[in-house]
Parts: structure tokens; C-alpha cells; sequence
């Protein structure tokens, strides 16, 4: 819905509303979100400067927010997830905004993409992961064919995990 606010308003240029066959929870977190920065916490940590954050946009969104409570459980890390719509429109705002959802304190960073990557190492950085699809499409019954390419909770904790052994 929030989305569909942005849209309703915007009459500069050209918007899109991707819409999903998945069958996906409607997260409380998301109402009165601020979509129109292109990015907000979704969920925010408990520190200024958490262990980690996780980026995700769409139906990846769930899956992150399964995977930080996890990664808490298994290993009390103090997690931020981010909500990323729209990555042109969290370009154009403040340095002090993009500080604020993505401190560059933070190394630990991973993205989780059921599309191409390219675009997300510029939030990850070069100490940064992403989980996402850089090869061509699978047939296949769409759970089996998204647990193929590692969307499931345990795949995306197992490269946090990873990611944090590398860098501690």
C-alpha cells in the first residue's frame, strides 16, 4: 500500500510496482513505511552500529526478517534489515540518510536478491555478500526452483555466518 502512495504522487517519471506470484505475508513493519526514500529499516537493531544488516527488496523482505531472528538466536547478533524499493530514489536522498540506514561502520553486509546482483555490491561493499540469481532462469515448481538457488533461511544464514568468519 505504501507503494502505491509513492505512485499515486509521482508525476516526474516513470513508476512500477512489481507484483509477486509467491505466496507471501503481509508485514505489519511495512505500514506507514517510508517507501519514498527508496530504502528504510524495516527492522532496526538495537545499536547505532550493529554486527550486520541485511538488504532485501520485494519478497526477498520476509526472508530476511526469518533470517535475523535466526542469526539472533543462534548467535545474539545484533542485526538491522533493510527494505530496499527502490535503489534509484535511495540514491537521491541525504548522505546523512544513507548513514543513517546503512552506516558505513558496518562491514557486515548481505543482500538477498532473487534477481541479478550487480546492483546491490554498491550497499555491500567489498566485504559484503549477496545471495542472488546471476545465471539464466530454472523450470520448475517455484519452491523448489527458489530453495535450489539457496533462497531458504538456512542458506542465508550459513553466508552470514560465512561472511562473518572471513572478516573476524
Amino acid at each position: 500500500m505504501e507503494a502505491w502512495k509513492v505512485i499515486a504522487k509521482t508525476t516526474d517519471k516513470p513508476s512500477v510496482l512489481i507484483a509477486s506470484r509467491q505466496k507471501l505475508p503481509v508485514l505489519d513493519e511495512t505500514k506507514g513505511a517510508d517507501v519514498e526514500k527508496g530504502a528504510y529499516i524495516i527492522s532496526p537493531a538495537k545499536t547505532q552500529e550493529p554486527d550486520g544488516i541485511l538488504l532485501a527488496s520485494g519478497s526477498e523482505v520476509s526472508l530476511a526478517l526469518e533470517v535475523k531472528a535466526k542469526l539472533q538466536k543462534q548467535g545474539d547478533y545484533d542485526i538491522q534489515v533493510v527494505s530496499v524499493p527502490s535503489i534509484e530514489r535511495f540514491k537521491e536522498q541525504s548522505a546523512d540518510y544513507q548513514e543513517q540506514v546503512l552506516p558505513t561502520g558496518v562491514r557486515h553486509r548481505l543482500a538477498v536478491e532473487m534477481g541479478n546482483t550487480q546492483a546491490w555490491y554498491q550497499f555491500v561493499g567489498l566485504d559484503g555478500r549477496v545471495v542472488g540469481v546471476d545465471t539464466l532462469g530454472k523450470s520448475g515448481k517455484g519452491p523448489e526452483v527458489v530453495a535450489d538457488y539457496g533462497f531458504t533461511v538456512d542458506h542465508v544464514v550459513d553466508v552470514f555466518n560465512k561472511m562473518w568468519e572471513d572478516q573476524n
